[in-house]
């Protein structure tokens, strides 16, 4: 009875290591494909202007290409340097600028090079500071491409005072294309090249020799015609 119940012991110590053991590989496998990661965006207030802080924004991306979603988070609010700067430029009906590091964040070795967009400041504030943001990622999470919309269009100068942008974020992630099967290809070309040499070569030969091959022919079609024997008599 002792041995019996340190049998059952024993196989239920098992079949919690390996309980155990496969949520840990779960978890392992959505850790290397699924990752979160932040982008730091930056803004503008026309040309000359210099570029600043605007936000961050939360991706969760999944690298299986399984989509991925963003939030805008730590975005500032205007302060009166920037409001001012902004009322100018809707009177110039200027330009505002946002930007962002092209690489993936952890990869320092890389130069700094940025991809940007622009939207005119009359049509930013007239929508009441509403902005679409579209931001392009491929696989290894670097920066494809910005893209940034307001949805009005209306530049009249009666906007209200607002400091406070109403950001939505918008996440394409590429997924990498399926790898052209070549081997195949080069293997069907190599055998038609084949066929194509043995042809030529039968060609070729029947060229060169019918002078030797069409009296030989002759022969053995009149040997075949020739009378047969006269038959014997009883």
């Amino acid at each position: 009875m002792f041995k019996v119940h340190r049998l059952v012991s024993f196989i239920g110590v098992c079949l919690a290591l390996i309980f155990c053991k496969r949520i840990h590989d779960d978890e392992s496998s959505f850790s290397a494909s699924n990752t979160n990661f932040k982008i730091l965006i930056e803004h503008a207030f026309g040309v000359q202007d210099t570029f600043t802080p605007k936000g961050k924004v939360l991706v969760k991306a999944n690298r299986a290409g399984g989509g991925a979603s963003a939030t805008l988070i730590e975005e500032l609010t205007l302060n009166e340097n920037d409001f001012e700067k902004l009322s100018a430029l809707v009177k110039e009906n200027g330009l505002y600028f946002i930007r962002t590091l092209s690489h993936n964040r952890d990869d320092i070795s890389k130069s700094q090079q940025y991809v940007s967009t622009f939207v005119k400041a009359c049509y930013l504030v007239g929508s009441g500071m509403n902005e679409k943001i579209s931001i392009s990622i491929d696989n290894e999470n670097n920066i494809l491409g910005l893209s940034l919309i307001s949805p009005s269009s209306d530049c009249n100068n009666n906007h209200k005072k607002l400091r406070m942008f109403n950001s939505t974020v918008h996440i394409i992630q590429q997924i990498p294309g399926s790898i052209p099967d070549t081997q195949s290809f080069s293997k069907k070309e190599s055998e038609q090249r084949n066929d194509k040499g043995k042809v030529e070569e039968n060609q070729s030969f029947i060229g060169k020799y019918w002078m030797y091959i069409l009296p030989v022919f002759l022969i053995l079609l009149l040997s075949a015609q020739a009378e047969p024997p006269a038959e014997g008599s009883e």
